[in-house]
């Protein structure tokens, strides 16, 4: 699945497999005509050179970067590097397309800024009932810092079940109709422990 590449210390392609041929729409007789600086797109070509040295130096490095398509597309790649002095200074490299990863943390972000600014308390649970997001209606309700809730199980909440759902009925109720509305009324005086 990753791809891979066996680079010159003058940037050059030597070796590259069929998966970063697929992953960048290229042929292989394309990319060995080709540089790390025709596909890099953060970095200018001397930056390119530059990061290249940095990696002789260290002997290896990893990070995220961008690579153009041949077809223009920009993805989001992780690569990681090897500098084999040994074998006749040549650098390994294993890169990752991480573009559907960096989308899809980007579409969680934009989500919560969003539920960060309504006013309803919303609370995300895994299956367990373990809290995994809290907007920030709900953690000034709770008056705790929301590093202090994230993890803890929803029983926090304290149930009254003659006037509202309890936690259990909330889980079973979404689990099979794939959601759940709702009011949850808190015990009187219950406190978070």
């Amino acid at each position: 699945m990753d791809g891979f590449w066996i680079v010159d210390t003058e940037g050059r392609l030597l070796e590259v497999n069929a998966s970063y041929c697929r992953m960048s729409g290229y042929s292989r007789e394309e990319l060995l005509q080709m540089r790390v600086s025709d596909i890099e797109v953060i970095e200018t070509p001397d930056a390119v050179i530059r990061h290249m040295k940095k990696v002789m130096a260290k002997g290896e490095d990893r990070f995220e970067t961008r690579h153009r398509r041949k077809d223009g597309r920009i993805l989001d790649m992780e690569v990681s590097v090897q500098y084999r002095p040994a074998e006749h200074g040549r650098m390994v490299s294993f890169i990752r397309d991480i573009t559907e990863m960096k989308r899809q943390e980007e579409d969680i972000r934009l989500r919560s800024l969003v539920l960060d600014q309504i006013h309803d308390q919303v609370t995300i649970t895994d299956l367990d009932g373990v809290i995994t997001y809290m907007n920030q209606t709900q953690v000034k309700k709770f008056g705790r810092p929301k590093q202090q809730l994230l993890g803890r199980i929803t029983t926090i909440y304290g149930e009254d079940p003659q006037h509202g759902a309890t936690q259990r009925e909330i889980l079973e109720k979404t689990l099979s109709d794939g959601s759940w509305r709702g009011e949850v009324v808190r015990a009187a005086g219950k406190r978070f422990g």
